[in-house]
């Protein structure tokens, strides 16, 4: 399976998790479209980047398009993605999982999209000189532990912890104010995103 950090390498999309207890009143499009906008989330040229949102509490979820990937990832398919892979999962509890492997299905298509296979990962090299070898899997070992993190805290603290760090973020920013953690490819993106999506609850 390819990795999803080597995904804005290979394709400069980006697809980003957030996780937030409650949207507290805010229209769950609305709030899904003021992320993948503030963030930046894809390329900005491309306009590629996925959000997959989760709000806990209020029992829904949403996967936000960008323009660039709306072929790829047209609302019927987000919904049955959603169907398929991810509500089975949210209504039992298991949010960790609903959230793996929803993005695992996007992001096979993000990669069909893009004409890759999963062999094409192991002909990518680091774009990092030689001598910073260690660096780089300094930074592959904090990324995923940084993942481990975030899904220990959803399972085990419904957000909380990562629901604070956000607040404080967006604390002297405007925008979206709901919180949550989250985690996603490589940075470098800026895509203004909005070319779809679907909803679902449960």
């Amino acid at each position: 399976m390819l990795f999803y950090s080597k995904l804005y390498q290979l394709t400069k999309a980006q697809i980003v998790v957030i996780t937030i207890d409650t949207l507290k009143g805010q229209p769950l499009e609305d709030f899904s479209l003021k992320i993948l906008r503030q963030w930046g989330i894809g390329d900005k040229q491309k306009n590629n980047g996925v959000l997959i949102l989760l709000v806990v509490k209020d029992r829904k979820s949403r996967i936000e398009v960008g323009y660039g990937l709306e072929g790829a990832l047209p609302d019927g398919k987000t919904g049955r993605i959603q169907d398929e892979y991810m509500i089975p999962y949210y209504k039992e509890g298991n949010f960790s999982k609903g959230i793996l492997e929803g993005y695992k299905a996007i992001l096979l298509e993000v990669y069909n999209e893009y004409g890759i296979k999963p062999g094409d990962i192991k002909n990518i090299s680091p774009q990092t000189p030689a001598s910073n070898t260690e660096t780089s899997k300094n930074n592959s070992f904090l990324t995923v532990l940084i993942i481990l993190l975030i899904l220990i805290d959803v399972i085990f603290f419904k957000g909380r912890i990562l629901n604070f760090i956000l607040y404080v973020i967006f604390s002297d920013r405007r925008g979206p104010r709901g919180g949550g953690g989250g985690f996603g490819g490589d940075s470098g993106g800026g895509g203004s995103g909005g070319g779809g999506g679907s909803s679902r609850s449960w």
